[in-house]
């Protein structure tokens, strides 16, 4: 499956090996508060009635937060408070307002930054032999999806009456389930044995066999070897005179480290974006708070350890932003980019590639000049869940997929991979002998103009020309003739046409429609 992705990409960077390289000590956290829930979902089963879950401030200041619920059967304590607590969660299986089967209900963490939701389930089975008719087998969660957690609950119900007898079998030895077999509801534990997983995703099946019938669920697992570092030491190397260029299409981009130093007691690498049509700017990487962080402006250097907390993702403009916590290993994680959720696997490159849907979508592994290396962290996230973008690193490379761009050419640490690749501004030239992209350049804005048509005698012959914004989206459309004058435009719904002035002494009444 084609991927959607950004024309302006940010970086995607970690930086474990920052600190570990130089031990220098996290800053202060005087930004503005940020909104931090331990989990999104409580799952309380066929038979809990209690759990918990924590709001923390993970940024600076006071963080005022207040609970919402619609829901009779929940019950909440505490219900508000300032920064940091432990919120008890009650469900009242007793309820009227629960019937049989899967019930669902919502909790809205409100603060004046930003909410979040947690979502509660609640599973309420018929009593044995007190239902109508013959038992009926009945489930949840309908996938056991594991990422980097080794156990989780499988809880086995009747939905029916009489008795359920049930039977758990599996194709797979990597995990396993405990009660295998039971009567009645029943809240099942099933682990993942990690050591016989190979590195990258892995699948199987768990079956359910019972006199209410059967059901297979499907089990998936990420594998990684607990002992090896995920620290971006070894997967993103910011030395001097490194340099990655990644291309979508016939767009290019590269970020060239360009000097390393210390200020504040902190340490700094200078890089350099350009793409293209030119020299975008020089950045800073800055680790402080056990994160990475992106600074535009070498003014911002001076309050070191202290960095602004802003939100921002272009490269123009004052533009500071976090990048990735130092450790990356892989499971589900948090990316403090706009706070979303962020997947990591492991695998080789081919696997993840794979893995992502890129094949026959996108590229090949044949398309990359760095071979298929294994250990690679892959990681994914999705934009108002619509847009996912996936990042793959590789072991002592650094990024070889960048926000759905792949590796084309990079030097590190003086070992060149690829064939460099023609940067400079003005006009690109398409590669692509199998669309109608002649040509097409990029607006000081951000906008792109593609420029089609037809090669006629080995000459390029215009068309029509494509105005996008950033995102892909498309602005306006302007056709040209065979004399390469724009005879229509057509803009947000709007359509002009421009036609030949007739000739002089034309009359309508007499020589008829022009």
């Amino acid at each position: 499956m084609r991927k959607h992705c950004r024309l302006l990409i940010g970086v995607v960077v970690g930086a474990a090996w920052l600190a570990l390289a130089t031990g220098c000590p996290s800053g202060p956290s005087p930004g503005p508060p940020a909104l931090s829930v331990s989990s999104n979902e409580r799952n309380f089963g066929a038979t809990l009635t209690e759990m918990t879950f924590t709001i923390t401030n993970t940024g600076g200041g006071n963080l005022e937060w207040s609970l919402a619920w619609a829901e009779s059967w929940i019950t909440l304590d505490p219900t508000s408070g300032v920064n940091d607590a432990t919120v008890t969660v009650t469900v009242d299986r007793s309820s009227p307002a629960l019937g049989v089967g899967l019930n669902m209900g919502m909790i809205l963490v409100d603060t004046d930054i930003g909410d979040e939701l947690i979502a509660v389930t609640v599973l309420i089975g018929a009593g044995e032999g007190e239902g109508e008719g013959d038992p009926a087998l009945s489930y949840w969660p309908e996938a056991l999806e594991f990422g980097a957690d080794s156990e989780m609950d499988l809880t086995v119900m009747n939905g029916g009456g009489g008795t359920l007898d049930w039977h758990i079998s599996r194709d797979a030895a990597w995990f396993s389930a405990a009660p295998s077999s039971g009567t009645g509801h029943t809240r099942v534990a099933v682990t993942i044995d990690r050591s016989s997983l190979a590195a990258g995703p892995h699948e199987a099946n768990l079956t359910i066999t019972s006199n209410g019938g059967d059901a297979t669920i499907r089990v998936t697992a990420l594998g990684f070897d607990p002992a090896l570092d995920y620290g971006l030491d070894a997967y993103w190397p910011l030395a001097v005179g490194n340099e990655w260029t990644w291309s979508q299409e016939e767009l290019l981009w590269r970020l060239t480290i360009t000097d390393a130093f210390v200020r504040n007691s902190v340490p700094v690498w200078a890089f350099q974006i350009d793409d293209n049509w030119g020299v975008l700017g020089t950045y800073y990487f800055v680790y402080a708070e056990d994160r990475l962080y992106v600074l535009s402006s070498a003014a911002e250097l001076a309050d070191l350890p202290d960095v602004p907390h802003m939100s921002c993702r272009t490269w123009d403009g004052s533009c500071s932003f976090p990048l990735f916590e130092d450790d990356v290993t892989p499971g589900p994680g948090y990316d403090p980019f706009n706070g979303n959720a962020t997947t990591y696997a492991a695998g080789s490159l081919s696997g993840l590639l794979d893995f992502y849907g890129v094949y026959e979508a996108d590229y090949a592994l044949a398309d990359f000049p760095v071979g298929d290396p294994d250990d690679c962290i892959g990681l994914t996230w999705t934009e108002d869940d619509a847009t996912t973008v996936y990042t793959v690193f590789a072991p002592d490379l650094g990024l070889v997929v960048w926000d759905s761009w792949r590796l084309r050419h990079a030097v590190v640490d003086g070992v060149e991979y690829g064939t460099p690749m023609d940067f400079g501004p003005g006009l690109g030239v398409s590669e692509n002998p199998d669309n109608d992209l002649l040509y097409y350049a990029r607006q000081p804005d951000g906008t792109f103009v593609y420029y089609c048509g037809l090669e006629e005698g080995g000459r390029p012959r215009l068309t029509h020309a494509i105005v996008k914004d950033a995102y892909d989206v498309i602005g306006g459309v302007v056709i040209f003739n065979e004399d390469f004058l724009p005879v229509q435009w057509l803009f947000d719904g709007l359509t002009v046409a421009a036609f030949d002035l007739p000739p002089a002494g034309w009359d309508p009444e007499v020589d008829g429609d022009w």
